[in-house]
């Protein structure tokens, strides 16, 4: 047992160390953290207007949405940002709504399995079939096209501040307040028999 605990602790500090040693690898870290803070804000904003009444979104408590996070991540695993211009606008905008089309409706059929409905469509916004709409996916494509090109280089000048003495920090201290999270989610969703917003 206590090899087993040593290969983890071992195993732990070479990713954590890879993170915080490498520049390229805490831009990335940097990314996934502020898009899924931004992408939170812009739900809750979003859809606060929209049903006139302060929304829980996400399935976090924290504000943060890690399915924006997750998208980033898949993003920059491809290599560089690409330099604005229309032609790259275009480009992303196509692709991120494609992905983010099929994406959001699995990921709808899936948590609805275990009974868990963070968004519905249908009846809410025209040419919409339950957890996927086009007009949705077209926001999709515009904040893909234009997130990448102007949002991701301002992150990176960011992260690029951070000294390395304090990466570390930051990276345990957002890490395990997001992972607190999500076990006290699990905790909330196996107490109430499903997911239940928090206001």
């Amino acid at each position: 047992m206590k090899q087993y605990r040593e290969k983890s602790i071992n195993w732990i500090s070479k990713i954590v160390s890879s993170i915080v040693s490498s520049k390229k690898n805490f831009r990335i870290f940097w990314n996934c953290l502020w898009a899924g803070i931004f992408g939170w804000t812009m739900e809750t904003v979003f859809c606060s207007i929209l049903y006139h009444s302060l929304q829980d979104r996400g399935f976090l408590s924290l504000p943060f949405c890690p399915i924006y996070a997750v998208g980033v991540f898949l993003y920059l695993l491809m290599g560089k940002s690409p330099k604005p211009s229309i032609k790259n606008f275009w480009r992303l905008f196509f692709v991120v709504a494609a992905a983010g089309t099929v994406f959001e409706g699995f990921s709808g059929l899936i948590l609805e399995q275990f009974g868990i409905q963070l968004w519905y469509y249908e009846g809410v916004f025209p040419l919409s079939l339950r957890y996927i709409s086009l007009p949705v996916s077209i926001f999709w494509g515009l904040a893909g096209g234009i997130y990448p090109l102007l949002v991701i280089p301002k992150i990176n000048r960011w992260a690029d501040s951070v000294l390395p003495s304090r990466r570390k920090a930051w990276f345990w201290g957002t890490t395990l307040l997001i992972l607190g999270d999500f076990l006290f989610t699990c905790w909330r969703v196996w107490r109430n028999g499903g997911y239940v917003p928090l206001y």
